[in-house]
């Protein structure tokens, strides 16, 4: 029941981190995304293949604790912009920070109105189920941001860090994205990621208990 919930959640926030992107350039002139129908919050118009359904069962099959994933790139053409590295930069960090916003969203909700609302009984299987939504919320939301920050191409970190490349390093390092791909399933199974989100894990725990005090202990 917890994947199940998981899956939901994940698949709703990489949808949103998407439709973030487009109306990021939307917003700076570039109507793509609008025009072909990807500022749009219905599911079926962002699923990737592999970002959306490979790494999740990945991840699943491997018992990782938390589930993380992509969406298919909504497509942006810098010949819109007046600055086109420096503007896809921008255009990248808006799905990573759309990520941190619901997070904060969901914690600031469990904080001041799940919480202090709650049925007397803290058994309730209602306030229960709004504290598992939410634990999952914070979660998904927070691994998603963060390993989307990742300075690899074709994840957003690696699109910010190209924009203030200079020209000949910036061509060299576009050439690494078709590698992108490979190179984050390696680094996954080898570890190397492990610390990042041993820091994020701490972060995800500090929010939660901010959250929602001591009222209830998930962690054990």
């Amino acid at each position: 029941m917890i994947k199940i919930l998981a899956i939901l959640i994940l698949v709703l926030s990489v949808v949103v981190h998407e439709v973030a992107h487009g109306l990021t350039a939307y917003l700076m002139g570039d109507k793509t995304a609008q025009k072909l129908g990807r500022l749009s919050f219905n599911p079926i118009r962002h699923i990737d293949p592999v970002l959306t359904l490979v790494l999740p069962l990945f991840l699943y099959l491997a018992g990782s604790p938390i589930l993380f994933g992509g969406a298919k790139p909504v497509p942006v053409n810098p010949y819109f912009f007046r600055f086109p590295r420096l503007q896809m930069a921008v255009v990248a960090l808006a799905g990573p920070l759309s990520n941190f916003l619901l997070a904060l969203l969901v914690i600031l909700s469990l904080k001041f109105l799940v919480v202090p609302f709650a049925d007397s009984n803290l058994d309730s299987p209602l306030y229960l189920i709004l504290l598992a939504i939410g634990f999952q919320a914070i979660a998904v939301n927070l691994v998603l941001g963060f390993f989307n920050l990742l300075p690899l191409l074709p994840l957003d970190g690696g699109r910010i860090v190209n924009g203030f490349l200079p020209n000949n390093l910036s061509l060299l390092y576009s050439q690494l994205e078709p590698f992108g791909i490979i190179l984050v399933f390696l680094l996954l199974l080898s570890g190397a990621l492990d610390p990042l989100f041993n820091n994020v894990f701490h972060l995800i725990e500090w929010s939660y208990r901010f959250a929602i005090g001591s009222q209830v202990d998930l962690f054990g």
